[in-house]
């Protein structure tokens, strides 16, 4: 788990193993499936029922998501106000299809990596859903370290342990993946997106 999931990532920003470009979704789908392909082989393992969501899950998203995401744009308003909201207004197609897109090419992989994957392959090791909880959301905060950005490590923290923790009360990978993407979308929406991109010039 720490040569995964802490030294991977730390030792590839150092050595700057990947180039600029397009390389986080082939990464995430590459890493989504073996994390799958792993789990449909485990006993007692359904990947299926997994995906199923608590129909009572979304108010606590919702709730908590409506207060991140106003702390993020008065953030962003405040530190960076040139770039707010300027991926929509400035290239809407291509937001668009972001927001279309990256739900199904990025988040899903993640989720089944970071939450289905973590929280049954360590289960004997930390034994207990808060230690679990931690540690998947410090792993989920260094992996986005490969963006060169401490933004992107520190809310990449937090969002990883609201993940983690819904991922625990719901057992969805699918209530988690829709908790995922409301974020990830906003931050590309309202500005916070080059802190989450490593191409070789950010379109917002």
């Amino acid at each position: 788990m720490l040569a995964l999931f802490f030294a991977f990532p730390t030792f590839a920003y150092v050595g700057q193993w990947f180039g600029k470009g397009t390389w986080v979704i082939p990464l995430a789908i590459s890493a989504g499936l073996l994390a799958a392909i792993y789990l449909a082989r485990q006993p007692n393992f359904d990947l299926r029922h997994r995906w199923r969501g608590n129909p009572h899950s979304m108010r606590p998203i919702l709730l908590r998501f409506g207060v991140s995401a106003t702390l993020l744009l008065v953030a962003t308003w405040i530190f960076i106000p040139n770039s707010l909201f300027r991926f929509p207004r400035e290239n809407p197609g291509f937001w668009a299809a972001v927001m279309f897109g990256y739900p199904f090419l990025s988040v899903l992989g993640q989720e089944v990596v970071f939450r289905a994957f973590f929280f049954r392959r360590y289960r004997t090791v930390f034994r207990t859903d808060s230690a679990l909880i931690w540690v998947s959301a410090g792993a989920f905060g260094i992996v986005h370290i490969l963006f060169g950005h401490w933004q992107s490590v520190a809310l990449s923290t937090i969002g990883g342990a609201f993940f983690a923790h819904t991922y625990v009360r719901t057992r969805s990978i699918r209530a988690v993946s829709l908790e995922h993407a409301l974020y990830g979308n906003w931050i590309f929406t309202v500005g916070l997106g080059s802190f989450f991109y490593h191409g070789h010039s950010a379109p917002f």
